[in-house]
């Protein structure tokens, strides 16, 4: 397995797409823990034997596990804390780790299935928003899909287009006690999530409201998008 050099890094003022994951590391897998089955299988349905690639892969809490089914995953990830935590677990052989900015990052071959998922891509502001899109129809496969789980946010927590990153200070309990840190985002309508992918080439091909597949509604608290070369080679996702 591809394993990079990761040490730990210090924390960095102001935006780099590194922060949150530097801010949190050490106490990420107690706030985010096991990942929903449901989940699992549904991005395993998608990825119809792999390979896949993860877009922010953490510590892998969600690759760790579609690699122990058997798929060749390969997960990409800035933060050097994040990194380290990762590193220092077993990790499936089938598993593979590049060091590097997702917006930009090149990975060898094409992949059925690559997901950025968690609001993963609100880390990151407009601009590379769409340069995450770009980056990704060059590695999605003819038929592949891209998944994209984004929280929809009130509308009053939707930044305008060029609107600078919301910050939140975030405390949370964990066996460590209580812990803070804090996390920019840069809420998008999903609306304009649309727009990124077709300037990129891709389409909107499902859009669900949690991980069994049910259609999105007004009071939907996230969206969990798929979308698909609009160039006519692509399959149709199942849901």
């Amino acid at each position: 397995m591809k394993k990079p050099n990761a040490g730990a890094a210090p924390v960095r003022r102001g935006y780099h797409p590194a922060n949150y994951g530097d801010h949190c590391a050490e106490f990420y897998d107690q706030i985010y823990r096991h990942p929903p089955k449901q989940m699992i299988a549904a991005l395993a349905g998608l990825a119809e034997g792999g390979p896949v690639l993860e877009l922010g892969i953490a510590t892998g809490r969600v690759a760790i596990r579609l690699a122990q089914m058997g798929l060749a995953v390969t997960g990409v990830e800035i933060s050097s804390r994040m990194l380290h935590i990762l590193l220092g677990k077993e990790l499936p052989a089938s598993l593979s780790v590049v060091a590097g900015d997702f917006t930009g990052v090149a990975v060898e071959g094409l992949f059925p299935l690559v997901i950025c998922i968690h609001s993963t891509i609100f880390l990151l502001p407009p601009r590379s928003q769409r340069k995450c899109f770009e980056n990704v129809a060059k590695h999605l496969s003819p038929a592949g899909t891209f998944l994209l789980e984004a929280a929809s946010g009130p509308p009053d927590l939707v930044n305008p287009p060029g609107q600078r990153g919301i910050t939140r200070s975030c405390r949370v309990g964990t066996i460590l006690g209580a812990r803070s840190f804090r996390v920019t985002q840069y809420f998008t309508r999903a609306e304009e999530l649309d727009r990124m992918a077709s300037d990129a080439g891709l389409a909107l091909a499902q859009r669900w409201s949690d991980w069994r597949g049910t259609p999105p509604d007004d009071r939907s608290p996230f969206h969990i998008s798929l979308y698909v070369r609009s160039d006519g080679s692509q399959r149709s996702p199942a849901a």
